[in-house]
């Protein structure tokens, strides 16, 4: 404790001065992760946090659940149900997913350890659409870093279900009782801490990484730097290689780490675990980005390491205007229902 009381107190005081002596690097790499937060994360993963929680509240999930159980094993149930919502979702669901699991003694604690291995792990959109056409020019290669991923989880949930204990924690809560209105309005609250926790995180690190484009030149030092603190400013800034943006993607960056940490405060995961399932995401997606270009025989086009791309998200979506409008109905139906039987 002395010594981390020591390396809080040295870093808390180098960053401080850090943004004295260079104010325009902190105060521009907060409004770039402001202008990340308003324009991309908050469109893109707000709407679907709320509907994944909403699954997971509702009875279709718990449906599911009980498909999925009859075949047996330790990997069934709710663990298949939030694993596959993962998949979709992205790096933050799964965790919060998890997080809400363990507090309903769904799964235990040694389990919602292990299942934060593989139900961590970047979605379809950004590695396929971001990372794929918009860094590398290539819808193809982002399938292939997309398929790496999510092999990598598999393979990573069938290694670890063989350490997994059978729960005996399992809370039968019904939730046929419980009315739309309130699962709405629970996950609506529990998705708004979920952004706020991951804009705050992002403002935070892309802060530092403003300090240090002011602080440290251009160098393989301050790339690799970059890249392991947070994921999308490291692969846009990276040289291009497919194989290290696929260990990035697996790894996921400081910034996520703290992001799922954040999520996970009645859980209180080991940190040293998490981190190696990371490293060990990164290398299986490597082994398997590798495989895939090999056996399809994929051609890795040249892409200039100064490639910008931009990803613009509409704010007009018909999608996600109707969603929004459904829910509304939903939950003003659901809401006089509840009204009547008080």
């Amino acid at each position: 404790m002395k010594y981390q009381t020591l390396f809080t107190v040295v870093l808390c005081a180098c960053f401080s001065t850090c943004l004295i002596v260079f104010p325009s690097g902190g105060t521009q790499g907060a409004i770039k992760g402001l202008q990340l937060c308003y324009s991309v994360i908050i469109p893109s993963l707000f709407p679907f946090t709320v509907c994944a929680l909403l699954l997971f509240e509702s009875n279709a999930m718990s449906k599911i659940s009980e498909l999925t159980n009859r075949t047996g094993g330790k990997l069934s149930g709710q663990k298949i149900s939030i694993f596959l919502i993962s998949c979709i979702g992205g790096y933050p669901v799964g965790a919060k997913l998890i997080e809400k699991a363990y507090c309903k003694k769904q799964i235990s604690k040694h389990n919602a350890e292990l299942m934060l291995g593989y139900c961590v792990n970047s979605g379809p959109s950004f590695i396929i659409i971001a990372v794929g056409a918009g860094i590398l020019g290539s819808y193809k290669l982002g399938l292939v870093l997309f398929s790496a991923n999510i092999l990598a989880c598999i393979i990573i949930a069938l290694i670890l279900s063989k350490s997994e204990r059978p729960e005996k924690l399992y809370n039968k809560t019904k939730t046929d009782d419980i009315p739309f209105s309130d699962m709405f309005v629970s996950a609506t609250y529990d998705a708004t801490q979920s952004m706020l926790s991951i804009c705050a995180f992002v403002i935070l690190f892309s802060s530092i990484l403003g300090l240090i484009d002011s602080v440290i030149p251009a160098s393989t030092v301050k790339n690799t730097v970059t890249s392991l603190l947070e994921v999308t400013s490291g692969i846009a800034y990276s040289d291009k290689n497919i194989y290290s943006i696929s260990f990035l993607l697996g790894f996921s960056g400081f910034c996520v780490h703290f992001q799922v940490l954040s999520m996970c405060k009645t859980l209180k995961p080991s940190y040293i675990k998490f981190l190696a399932f990371r490293i060990m995401h990164g290398a299986i997606s490597v082994l398997f980005t590798y495989a895939i270009i090999k056996i399809f025989k994929i051609s890795l086009p040249a892409i200039s390491a100064n490639r910008d791309f931009t990803l613009v998200i509409s704010e007009y979506s018909l999608i996600f205007s109707i969603a929004l409008l459904v829910l509304a109905v939903a939950f003003m139906v659901s809401l006089r229902k509840s009204c009547k039987t008080i």
